[in-house]
């Protein structure tokens, strides 16, 4: 039906690893017993914009599983602390989507913006009628694998409570880890006596759940935030991987456009590699060029007094009417109207 791998070398929110500390504050551990080896400042703990690494988080549970001495079911309650609201503007798309099948779609798309960490497949057993969530958490560190799947299951099922208001009964929970020594926080959290030693990580359920109407379900909200998620994704998305680093160089020199075979050689690669590693992220050389120069010319028109031809020799087009005609394809607008929109709009803020 859907599978969605999460990106680990995104930078993604603190929020996680501030509710975390704030849990184990309850239980007497400190912050920086917590934080320790991660590489995380304490002001993040404070920042509700802050960002961090995957890598960090999983430090931070390290500390924690480390901490809790053994305790059973301790992620599984860790998790059921995890709610739509934290996290963000993908949480209350969620909360506003017609339907569980939505919410779905909605995940596949801005997985990123969860704390998922593994690779989720969603499957309908059309000959059972049950849905179930495998959670796959073969491409984690072995010391954090179980842990986190124990926390995503419960989270789900958290979540799943706050789109419905009633929650969604498991017929079955499977995880591949072996049973720990007290399974009644499993059973209060899943609401069923969960399989150990399976064959997979698994949240089995009703399908009829999937199609069943949400209650907070509102099209016009949920686009908007969906607009938010896509706009906090690509800021992300822009600052990590190839493409990332392809945009740093091309910023380093402001009102200039270095060639291809120069970025390339920056990166120490070939302009071939370049080209084959842009396109394993879906970009392309071009398009980040368009990209930048699209940004500078905005920049330029607001705020400097040179002439159109001169911005666009600026920017390496051959001539204005290139310049002009990128412009429109831009913005809907030629640079004149830009310039002249952007003077009234300054004025206006000004009175």
């Amino acid at each position: 039906m859907a599978s969605f791998e999460f990106d680990q070398h995104l930078p993604i929110s603190a929020a996680s690893v501030q509710l975390m500390v704030q849990l184990a504050a309850r239980r007497g551990w400190s912050a920086d017993e917590c934080l320790a080896g991660s590489g995380i400042d304490p002001g993040v703990l404070d920042d509700p914009f802050a960002e961090i690494t995957a890598c960090q988080e999983f430090e931070v549970m390290r500390n924690l599983d480390q901490l809790r001495c053994g305790e059973p079911g301790f992620w599984v309650e860790v998790g059921t602390n995890y709610h739509a609201g934290m996290h963000g503007s993908w949480g209350m798309a969620l909360l506003t989507s017609r339907t569980l099948r939505d919410v779905i779609e909605l995940t596949a798309e801005f997985v990123e913006l969860a704390w998922v960490f593994t690779t989720i497949t969603v499957t309908e057993y059309v000959d059972t009628g049950e849905v179930g969530i495998a959670i796959d958490s073969s491409d984690l560190p072995p010391d954090v694998a179980s842990i986190l799947v124990e926390r995503i299951s419960a989270a789900i099922t958290s979540i799943l409570r706050d789109l419905t208001n009633t929650g969604v009964p498991a017929s079955s929970v499977r995880f591949r880890h072996a049973a720990p020594s007290n399974t009644s926080r499993y059973i209060d959290a899943f609401g069923t006596e969960p399989s150990f030693d399976a064959d997979r990580n698994e949240l089995v359920g009703d399908s009829a759940w999937l199609d069943t109407p949400l209650p907070q379900a509102n099209d016009l909200v949920r686009r908007g935030y969906e607009a938010a998620c896509r706009d906090l994704l690509g800021k992300r998305r822009a600052r990590t991987g190839f493409a990332g680093a392809v945009r740093d160089v091309l910023t380093r020199e402001p009102g200039r456009i270095p060639p291809l075979d120069e970025v390339a050689g920056a990166l120490n690669v070939s302009p071939r590699t370049l080209a084959r590693r842009l396109a394993d992220e879906g970009a392309a050389y071009r398009a980040l060029v368009d990209e930048l120069r699209q940004a500078l010319a905005e920049e330029l028109l607001r705020n400097s007094p040179l002439t159109t031809a001169q911005i666009a020799n600026r920017l390496g087009y051959t001539d204005s009417a290139n310049f002009i005609r990128a412009f429109k394809r831009w913005r809907n607008m030629t640079p004149r109207s830009f310039r002249s929109t952007s003077a009234s709009q300054r004025m206006l803020r000004q009175n």
